[in-house]
């Protein structure tokens, strides 16, 4: 078998195991939906008590209450997003408010354990060009996707390009992609209400995170850059990214990444930006700028240490070019008829000019550079 046959063969089969892997992942996090230790709230009374009894019932105690004095300290809860539904009293029952803006998928699983029994009331609810609260979800996987691929594209149309031209890039395709998402997704859905700079950089960044990780994957991986890549931002970042269903109903192990991950990070600034701009949350982030601060030391560590840059070219740290070939004589001419002229019969005129007038027409001694 020769060589090219048995890359074909390698590829497809790394093919068919990522992407078998792709799915899977989005099936065990996303499929199944379940509650664990969901933070709600509640404002003690006798029907309270007895509705969250049912609650914990319905939802297999995955839920997490935590007391509060007032009704209205249950609503300040849930604007700033430390609690995802809470019950208070009304008249001689019960009602629960839900915030579907911090999470439509977390609202659906208080509403179907509350029945008929339990008056909800959705005190942050979804915009109509957003009823499913999947906007902040979508936009982190188009920037995910641009940002690595637009490095594959790099690599195989533009490899040449110096460290510092590379890097000049990504920073271009991430500011004027994140802007476009930004400005047309609101246009055309009529959904994005928040702040336009904050959902603008939150773009940007992730765009950023994603170019750089693929850049240093190719510095280390070479030929086989899309593995990590792949793996990392689209088989563990994106199904734990909480952005089609929410971090408290996701398995333990893609609950515990979506603190971590650059993708759970730019979903969740997303949504504070477009539904909750009055709490923004710092720690998302803080999450992204140090994904970026990280992955830019990484490549510039990567392309040290292996001697090329993204692209494949050499790289040669303090050096804007390639060391000179050292100068050669013309008396290392082996031929007078091919170059410069042998020193043997050179002129012996001392004079410049009729030194000039005696060489070859449009020749020199000197090596052209």
């Amino acid at each position: 078998m020769s060589t090219t046959h048995r890359n074909a063969l390698i590829i497809i089969g790394i093919a068919c195991l990522v992407g078998t892997a792709f799915g899977v992942s989005f099936t065990l996090a996303l499929d199944r939906p379940k509650p664990h230790e969901v933070p709600a709230g509640i404002v003690v009374t006798p029907s309270t008590r007895q509705a969250a009894a049912d609650l914990e019932a319905h939802t297999q105690g995955g839920l997490a209450f935590r007391p509060y004095p007032t009704t209205a300290a249950v609503e300040q809860a849930l604007d700033q997003q430390l609690i995802y539904a809470g019950l208070v009293p009304s008249g001689a029952g019960a009602q629960l408010l839900v915030a579907s803006a911090a999470g439509s998928s977390v609202a659906e699983v208080f509403e179907r354990a509350a029945g008929t029994q339990i008056v909800v009331v959705d005190v942050r609810p979804l915009p109509d060009g957003d009823s499913s609260g999947l906007l902040p979800f979508y936009l982190t996987l188009a920037a995910t996707v641009t940002g690595f691929v637009t490095m594959f594209q790099l690599r195989t149309h533009a490899s040449r390009l110096s460290l510092r031209a590379w890097l000049l890039c990504v920073l271009s395709v991430a500011a004027i992609t994140g802007g476009m998402l930004a400005i047309l997704t609101g246009t055309v859905t009529g959904s994005q209400h928040g702040p336009l700079p904050v959902v603008w950089a939150a773009l940007t960044a992730m765009i950023v995170v994603a170019a750089l990780w693929a850049s240093t994957m190719q510095v280390l991986a070479g030929p086989w850059t899309f593995i990590p890549t792949f793996v990392f931002l689209m088989v563990v970042g994106i199904p734990s990214s909480g952005g089609a269903v929410a971090t408290s109903l996701l398995p333990a192990f893609y609950r515990f990444l979506a603190r971590f991950v650059p993708s759970g990070a730019a979903v969740e600034t997303i949504r504070d930006a477009l539904y909750f701009r009055d709490t923004q949350d710092a720690e998302p982030i803080a999450v992204l700028a140090a994904w970026i601060v990280c992955l830019i030391a990484a490549l510039l560590l990567a392309a040290r240490l292996r001697g090329r840059t993204p692209g494949g070219q050499p790289y040669h740290p303090g050096r804007c070019t390639p060391p000179a070939d050292p100068p050669r004589s013309c008396a290392s001419r082996p031929s007078p008829h091919r170059g410069c002229p042998s020193p043997s019969v050179m002129p012996r005129s001392t004079s410049p000019t009729k030194e000039r007038s005696s060489a070859w027409p449009g020749r020199s001694c000197r090596r052209r550079s």
